[in-house]
């Protein structure tokens, strides 16, 4: 029980910390990685061509897409950069199946120290961390409900001590 406190109040304030900054950041058109990286999840026959992002938003050049990759069929909404803490936010959504991400993201961070997944209420927060940065992926089934991405999971990626 201990544990699961220490890593809500860490998601907490990393979330407390980035959150702020993230209003004023500002992410560079054409540098880094756009969110249709090629991984091994793939987007259902069925995927629905008119829900498309506003923006072509992308993801910073020191973003590290080896450690943590983005699904393939991944349609960001929104990247915010907080260079105070060498934080970085991703949101994005997907059509893959809640189960799928999670299996993808606890693969992906296998060889962190100390990785855990907590199932809530609808989804899973997977926690990881290496000597000197911090990983947290939430999954929600239910935060896009009521908006042009209703039905698709939401992926959000935070990202505490990372370098270029």
């Amino acid at each position: 029980m201990r544990r699961i406190l220490i890593r809500v109040l860490l998601i907490v304030l990393t979330t407390a910390i980035l959150l702020p900054a993230g209003c004023a950041a500002e992410t560079e058109s054409g540098s880094g990685t756009t969110g249709t990286a090629d991984t091994s999840i793939n987007a259902s026959s069925d995927a629905d061509p008119s829900v498309t992002a506003k923006e072509d938003l992308s993801l910073p050049a020191g973003y590290p897409k080896e450690l943590l990759p983005l699904a393939a069929d991944a349609e960001i909404i929104d990247v915010r950069e907080n260079p105070a803490n060498n934080g970085l936010e991703v949101m994005y959504v997907s059509r893959n199946d809640i189960d799928t991400l999670r299996d993808f993201y606890e693969g992906a961070l296998r060889d962190t120290e100390d990785p855990d997944t907590i199932e809530t209420e609808d989804g899973y927060m997977i926690t990881a961390n290496t000597s000197n940065a911090w990983y947290t992926v939430m999954l929600s089934r239910e935060a896009t409900n009521g908006t042009a991405y209703d039905g698709m999971i939401s992926v959000y990626l935070i990202l505490t001590g990372i370098t270029a």
